[in-house]
């Protein structure tokens, strides 16, 4: 007899699992669907355009910006690109008449960036570069053909760049504080980067 009660506590068992893991599975699906989208903020000119977020699978999937071919032109410096989602189809990149931004220190997040890539071509010389920042430019600049690259240098190739373009350099407090006068950008005729060089050309 005691068996038929061990049997109905492992079939009554078995049916609460079989409900939890369904109602956890909706759960989750919940909230993933929930995270994918942008909150709404309330003011119909902002909610009328939503922005969603762009995987990664999908970012992938874009075509990479044409190269330009041939041998680059200008002043080799001995660093590169700062993510590979920023290089065009050989592996390398090219800008025409980019303002050179110059940072000491790690640039970790697109909100230090805004204030800068709606005014023309950007080279960002940093440090350092954040991972979400550079699948972000890479994104965008294959997407939508923003003119932006990322390049990671020394401390000493900073200083080498700034006396050949002129301009500044800049601190990752100067970005998180909005402090990007005009007269902290470089200039140059064009730039271009592969993953282990940069060429500037005056």
């Amino acid at each position: 007899m005691a068996w038929l009660w061990l049997v109905g506590a492992l079939f009554l068992g078995g049916a609460l699992l079989v409900v939890a893991v369904t109602f956890d599975a909706r759960r989750r699906r919940e909230l993933e669907r929930a995270a994918s989208e942008v909150p709404l903020r309330g003011d119909e000119r902002v909610d009328r355009h939503r922005p969603r977020y762009v995987t990664q699978e999908e970012i992938d999937a874009l075509p990479r910006p044409s190269g330009a071919g041939g041998r680059p032109e200008g002043r080799r410096f001995d660093f590169g690109l700062a993510h590979p989602d920023l290089a065009a189809d050989g592996g390398a990149a090219t800008l025409e008449a980019p303002r050179v931004l110059m940072v000491e220190g790690d640039v970790t997040s697109m909100r230090q960036l805004l204030p800068v890539l709606g005014d023309g071509p950007l080279l960002l010389i940093a440090d350092g570069l954040g991972e979400e920042v550079g699948r972000t430019l890479g994104a965008n600049r294959r997407a939508l053909g923003m003119p932006v690259l990322a390049c990671e240098a020394s401390p000493g190739d900073l200083i080498e760049v700034r006396d050949f373009v002129g301009g500044e350099i800049l601190s990752g407090d100067d970005l998180r504080a909005g402090y990007t006068p005009a007269s902290a950008f470089g200039h140059v005729a064009g730039a271009s980067a592969d993953a282990r060089h940069t060429w500037l050309r005056k």
